[in-house]
């Protein structure tokens, strides 16, 4: 399969106001080409938000990620519904972070929530909270200690292969885990997962 160059996100959802839910997703080797190309660019992230408010990104899978596996920014300017945006109330919860090459999760302030992520694969300072500046490029602990989120969250050794020919998804990881998070059950420590969703 060939790499998926994406502007924004595989998933992008812009100024909203309402709730809104995103769970049970697999999202696999997204790029940016402005990453690619040495300038900065917001593309290649698996979920991408600016000036959105409730937003529940839960479940989803998120593996060899060019850029951010949930980037959430502040748009305070962009009117609609009468009112700029705040980017609060947003829970990221219970997802499976593999191989997000510049942060598992960005949020924009400390307004918002995460806990049950799994990460793996990740490089030091994936976890940034971006206000008030300057920004903070943290690792689990700091992120736990400090802000009190991920009461459930951990940094695991995994690996995950996605053969998109067949739609099946070979799951290894150590230690074995004890709860579900991501789209399926991936307990028992290494499986192979049939994701084709027409069946």
């Amino acid at each position: 399969m060939a790499y998926q160059f994406i502007a924004r996100g595989a998933i992008y959802v812009e100024v909203s106001r309402g709730a809104i839910d995103v769970g049970h997703n697999v999202i696999h080797e997204l790029r940016s080409q402005y990453w690619i190309s040495g300038d900065y660019g917001s593309g290649g992230n698996a979920f991408y938000t600016d000036g959105s408010d409730s937003i529940h990104f839960h479940h989803n899978l998120a593996i060899d990620i060019e850029n951010t596996g949930y980037g959430s920014y502040l748009n305070p300017t962009r009117i609609v519904a009468g009112r700029g945006g705040t980017a609060r109330a947003q829970n990221v919860t219970e997802n499976i972070f593999i191989d997000c090459r510049k942060h598992a999760i960005e949020l924009p302030n400390a307004h918002n929530h995460t806990d049950g992520n799994l990460f793996a694969q990740m490089p030091s300072g994936f976890l940034k909270l971006t206000n008030p500046p300057p920004a903070l490029l943290l690792d689990l602990k700091a992120w736990q200690g400090y802000f009190g989120w991920e009461a459930q969250g951990k940094k695991v050794k995994a690996h995950a292969t996605l053969h998109t020919d067949e739609l099946r998804l070979k799951w290894e990881t150590k230690p074995v885990f004890d709860w579900d998070a991501g789209p399926f059950s991936l307990r028992n420590g290494g499986r192979e997962i049939d994701i084709d969703p027409r069946q």
